[in-house]
């Protein structure tokens, strides 16, 4: 996992109205400014002994929930994104609303969704394809060969671009815009365990 970047998000949840999970909205000028998301970032291995550490205390940094503020924190999965990031989800069960403390320099907003809600909507889902390039043209106009399938001996319709998979992405309304793509996804996977938890 050398080659990964290693990462932890989590998905707090408290019980009002049939429960509400809080989302945020990044920051303009930060990677991924202005989209939607949970709490979480990078693991750094001189503070936490694993990612769960790192998705409890990245929350606490952006939106100020302490924490040792949760009664239970339960692992939802790990996610292999093709761009060479592993992501860790959790879920924070809080028994309160949480009074939040937004770190302005990484979150614009954080807002809550009631679960209820979201089970009884049906996000918009679309169809991608990928597409592999063999080689890339840099913005100076450079043609870069990053995989040498000619000179790997590889049949020719690899010399070219050529169709990767196809795959969904997902994307939920919000009152502060779309959350969609990887985030849907964790979402998606924490509809499921709320239905299978009847929260």
């Amino acid at each position: 996992d050398m080659d990964y970047r290693k990462t932890a998000i989590l998905v707090p949840l408290y019980p009002e109205e049939g429960g509400q999970i809080i989302v945020t909205k990044r920051a303009e000028g930060i990677p991924q400014g202005s989209e939607l998301c949970f709490p979480g970032g990078k693991y750094d291995p001189a503070m936490d002994k694993n990612l769960k550490e790192t998705a409890l205390r990245e929350t606490e940094e952006e939106i100020g929930i302490l924490q040792e503020s949760y009664s239970d924190v339960i692992s939802l999965g790990y996610y292999l994104a093709p761009f060479r990031l592993i992501l860790d989800c959790y879920i924070g069960l809080l028994e309160t609303r949480p009074e939040l403390v937004l770190n302005p320099a990484e979150v614009a907003v954080a807002f809550p969704l009631s679960v209820q809600k979201l089970l009884a909507a049906t996000p918009q889902r679309y169809e991608l394809g990928m597409e592999i390039h063999p080689r890339v043209t840099t913005p100076q106009g450079k043609v870069v060969q990053n995989f040498p399938a000619k000179e790997l001996g590889l049949a020719e319709r690899y010399h070219q671009s050529w169709k990767g998979p196809q795959y969904s992405v997902h994307h939920f309304p919000t009152p502060h815009g779309p959350l969609w793509g990887l985030s849907a996804e964790i979402l998606r996977n924490f509809l499921i365990w709320a239905q299978e938890n009847q929260v």
